[in-house]
């Protein structure tokens, strides 16, 4: 019999004819090994015919192999038009909707532990939500970039789904929908809800079917470039959506971060009937989170997506949190132009603060009068006994640049930047600053016994990180990318919610 590793195993799987995979099914015994479960768990097939072979060719010679399949992913980027040269049809006729009927309705198989599903680049044929109705242990559905046919108004047998991505979806009839892709309501399980800035609130409602789901935990992005301010367009959302139990809200618009991105406009959305009670960690555009902050009790973690442009649009902030008694734990921000004044009234409106976070953009395009690209020397000298004594619960500090290279995955979440290029910082440090030396660190303690990480700027590496370990020893990371998934002001987009093919297929 034929051995082969892991890896040799996992390629076949991925990419040869079907006549090769038979005969390595037959003649290689490792396929009967233990061993084989794991390379089953997570199945990717990236067109139709890499589907139908593994169905056709693998899981009828082995059906009891079918249980150990957790996850199944079918990223297809096909054309979906019939004719991609013609203009699209009124009644959605350009597409062939039953083209994967057979591999929708024989994933069923798989019923016995199919935990996670993602479908990209179908169009989805009508069999779809009777396959819902045949997975009762699936728990995470990702729709992305699908057209969807026009809901039921419930399932026979819904799954009780706790994570539901949708982005990007189209009706069967685009010119004049009749109905909604974005089929929420047939979950009520769902407790985190990830959904792009169309969203349920740019088409008519499917039949005016309830919203019976509450989720816990809502996710909206931006799935596409656009000029456009999608603000309104997320707060529509959030209106249609029940919010008496949503603990985290994460609203990701990384076009804000551009020096020469207009401003968001201020909201008045939200009518004096809507309430957040269980609202306690947001990251959004500082337009929503200032609409948030006067109708929700207990904001504890607040995270500004955006550059602010104006020191006194980020003090207003501060101020109104003060204000609405929001006993904050932490506060990230980033400022178009640094000013100490930020840092100033944090330490005396939140004295309750765990992790305060400020980055500062550092090429002045945005025509800011006084524009100040750094803090200066003598604030990190002083910044100790004037500012952070004021925090005595602080366990996380950043003060540093924004990166700039982190730009570019912001503004175009395309499949060619599913995985952004490890951020340059060539940034031009004053010289007072080119180093954070121990002494500071510990003087910091000091006054702070809770500290443990502190994230400061230093020479030509831009940044230095400093960990408190349990004994109390303090170490030097050397490099900012240790640190890089530390920064909550700064998000791009979730690469479940990643466009990856043209949206014009679908104009």
């Amino acid at each position: 019999m034929l051995q082969l590793p892991n890896e040799i195993r996992a390629l076949i799987f991925g990419y040869v004819d079907s006549q090769t995979l038979s005969v390595v099914s037959i003649t290689s015994r490792l396929l009967h090994a233990a061993s084989a479960s794991a390379l089953l768990r997570h199945l990717v097939w990236r067109s139709h015919r890499r589907a139908e072979e593994h169905l056709h060719t693998f899981w009828q010679k082995y059906p009891d192999r079918e249980r150990f399949v957790r996850s199944l992913s079918l990223k297809f980027t096909p054309a979906l038009r019939k004719d991609l040269s013609s203009d699209p049809e009124p009644d959605g006729s350009e597409f062939d909707f039953d083209f994967h009927q057979d591999v929708l309705s024989k994933i069923s198989r798989f019923h016995y532990s199919l935990f996670q599903l993602v479908l990209c680049g179908l169009a989805i044929p009508a069999n779809f939500y009777a396959l819902l109705d045949s997975l009762p242990h699936l728990r995470d559905l990702t729709i992305r970039q699908c057209v969807i046919p026009d809901p039921p108004p419930r399932l026979s047998c819904p799954p009780s789904l706790e994570v539901l991505t949708l982005v990007h979806l189209r009706p069967r009839r685009q010119r004049v929908p009749t109905y909604s892709p974005y089929f929420i309501h047939l979950f009520p399980t769902v407790t985190r809800l990830a959904i792009d800035h169309l969203g349920i609130a740019t088409f008519p409602a499917p039949h005016s079917f309830p919203m019976i789901c509450s989720p816990t935990n809502i996710v909206l992005a931006f799935s596409f470039p656009s000029l456009m301010l999608p603000t309104q367009d997320y707060a529509n959302i959030l209106r249609e959506i029940p919010s008496e139990n949503l603990c985290t809200l994460t609203v990701i618009d990384t076009f804000c971060y551009s020096p020469t991105r207009p401003s968001c406009p201020e909201l008045d959305f939200w009518d004096t009937k809507l309430r957040f009670p269980c609202l306690h960690s947001v990251t959004a555009p500082l337009a929503i989170i200032n609409a948030l902050i006067r109708v929700t009790a207990g904001l504890q973690h607040v995270a500004v997506q955006g550059a602010i442009w104006h020191t006194h649009l980020a003090t207003r902030l501060i101020d109104e949190l003060q204000q609405y008694r929001h006993h904050v734990r932490s506060l990230a921000l980033t400022l178009v132009s640094w000013d100490e004044l930020v840092a100033t009234r944090a330490s005396e409106a939140l004295p309750r603060l765990e992790r305060l976070e400020i980055l500062y953009q550092v090429d002045g395009e945005g025509g800011i009068d006084d524009f100040q690209p750094q803090p200066s020397k003598a604030f990190f000298a002083t910044m100790t006994g004037r500012h952070l004594s004021k925090l005595p619960h602080l366990t996380t500090l950043c003060i540093h640049p924004f990166p700039a290279s982190l730009y570019d995955s912001f503004q175009f979440p395309l499949r060619a930047l599913e995985e952004p290029a490890t951020p340059s910082f060539a940034l031009v440090v004053e010289e007072g600053l080119r180093r954070v030396s121990p002494a500071k660190i510990e003087e910091m303690w000091r006054l702070l016994p809770n500290l443990q990480q502190v994230t400061l700027p230093d020479g030509d590496q831009a940044l230095q990180t400093w960990i408190r370990h349990a004994k109390g020893q303090w170490r030097a990371m050397g490099n900012c990318r240790d640190y890089e998934a530390g920064w909550t002001s700064a998000r791009a987009v979730p690469k479940t919610m990643y466009a990856t093919h043209d949206p014009s297929i679908y104009e």
